[in-house]
């Protein structure tokens, strides 16, 4: 088992994280709880492998002997391919709430396409240099209005590939299948599996 720390501010994405983490056998924690808090560098608006890169190594100058997680998501519209990505959070950051946003995004779509990807890179730092990196996708579409109760925000819009119901309708034994994150910290635990067997 390995202990991850994260590299994030954002109480939920910790939270989705070490929840994650748990069910691949490791663990996680936030980073503050080991370190003063950091100032990450400003975001690029065109690249989620950099944005996730200068977290983790801004946590790993201050942790260097722990193992630090860093993600940067963002959902894609097909038909507003020039909205969010990159910028997601920064574009829907004047919304109040979870439900607000997914509002917005429902009254852009309305008559639209609604096919989404949603991209989440994941990021390993160990040391002060990045030793593992990870992109990982969810595709399918966007619903007509918001469902669920299992989990908040994107989850209550977004149907997967293969279902008909939003990943907010699944409880997390089934969700977690589906999520992006959950793509990527499977597909983390096993490239570093991968480094150490090398070694």
């Amino acid at each position: 088992m390995t202990q991850f720390v994260i590299a994030t501010h954002n109480q939920g994405k910790i939270a989705e994280l070490q929840r994650l983490l748990d069910w691949t056998g490791n663990s996680g924690r936030a980073y503050t709880d080991l370190a003063p808090r950091q100032q990450f560098p400003p975001e690029s608006t065109v690249s989620y492998r950099k944005n996730a890169t200068n977290k983790a190594l801004t946590v790993s100058r201050a942790l260097p002997n722990e193992y630090v997680l860093a993600d940067d998501s963002g959902l894609q519209l097909a038909a507003a391919p020039d909205w969010l990505g990159v910028t997601t959070g920064r574009n829907l950051a004047d919304c109040p709430t979870p439900e607000a946003y997914d509002e917005r995004i429902l009254t852009r779509l309305r008559g639209q396409r609604r096919e989404f990807t949603m991209v989440s890179w994941l990021v390993c730092a160990h040391d002060n240099r990045i030793i593992a990196r990870v992109r990982a996708e969810l595709h399918g579409r966007v619903a007509t209005s918001q469902r669920g109760r299992y989990s908040r925000g994107f989850d209550r819009i977004l149907i997967p590939q293969g279902s008909s119901q939003t990943l907010a309708e699944m409880p997390f034994e089934k969700r977690r299948a589906y999520l992006v994150r959950g793509q990527a910290v499977k597909a983390m635990i096993k490239k570093l599996g991968e480094c150490r067997d090398e070694n």
